[in-house]
């Protein structure tokens, strides 16, 4: 459990008690109101999985943790991520082994969720940087597909080079490779 969830247990379960899901809605919006409720009246705590099922699918008891109720919105996190997005212009940040959360303001999400996802960009680029590096161009027999894979390596060297990679990561994460 974060150490957060442990000092403030009474204020999420107070602010989930408070919270009363639309039952016209989806899961993910319904997990995205209860992200964007909690995000405002309880910042930095994180939602468990079971307690956003029960909330959810206004369940009188918490599901099991490894219940079908639990599975279901943990895969409704997805649609719920979008949602938060565009309609609240909050991110999702799950909280491994423990739950849910949506991003409070700017910074907390540039040191989440913007990072986790400039991350996932400079892997990309790494990953191809690979693949060209024992690609041989001149064994590939079909023209047009080697013409598409001359153009990706340009624009690869351009993504790969320090200008822009540097920049896409965040002070703590340079120097990984």
């Amino acid at each position: 459990m974060p150490p957060t969830a442990r000092k403030k247990k009474h204020d999420i379960r107070a602010t989930l008690a408070s919270y009363k899901a639309d039952p016209d809605h989806s899961t993910p919006q319904r997990l995205a109101q209860l992200l964007n409720h909690c995000a405002v009246t309880a910042p930095m705590l994180p939602v468990p999985w079971q307690w956003a099922a029960k909330i959810c699918f206004t369940l009188n008891k918490l599901p099991p943790e490894d219940g079908r109720r639990v599975e279901s919105v943990k895969t409704a996190a997805t649609g719920a991520k979008r949602i938060l997005q565009q309609r609240f212009g909050r991110s999702l940040e799950a909280v491994p082994g423990y739950g849910v959360r949506g991003t409070v303001d700017a910074t907390h999400q540039a040191e989440t969720t913007h990072r986790a996802a400039a991350r996932r960009v400079a892997a990309a680029v790494r990953g191809l940087e690979r693949e060209d590096a024992i690609l041989d161009i001149h064994s590939i027999l079909d023209a047009e597909l080697r013409s598409r894979v001359r153009s990706t390596r340009k624009v690869t060297k351009v993504l790969g080079s320090p200008e822009v990679m540097k920049p896409l990561l965040l002070p703590k994460d340079t120097g990984k490779k």
